[in-house]
């Protein structure tokens, strides 16, 4: 049996918390007991990054007309 190059595994581990804060103290409330938290994984993996970014709230209306634009023309589709 041939050994060859066997490649190094890399990992990516990507953890996704939706947090709904009333207002930005609140936010940092959260985001200051999510840093305590995440502390520990941070000193065991030191390459380690966390990133903390804002999003907007999802829009409560309804979404277009129903009536698909062909790209490339801007033509309306027509379905029945």
């Amino acid at each position: 049996m041939k050994y060859g190059f066997i490649p190094a595994c890399n990992l990516k581990v990507c953890v996704t918390i939706n947090i709904e804060a009333e207002d930005f103290q609140a936010a940092a409330e959260h985001q200051k007991r999510l840093e305590g938290a995440i502390a520990p994984l941070l000193e065991a993996y030191p390459k380690a990054a966390v990133t903390v970014n804002r999003t907007r709230a999802a829009r409560m209306t309804q979404g277009g007309s129903g009536r698909r634009v062909h790209v490339a023309s801007g033509r309306v589709s027509q379905y029945e």
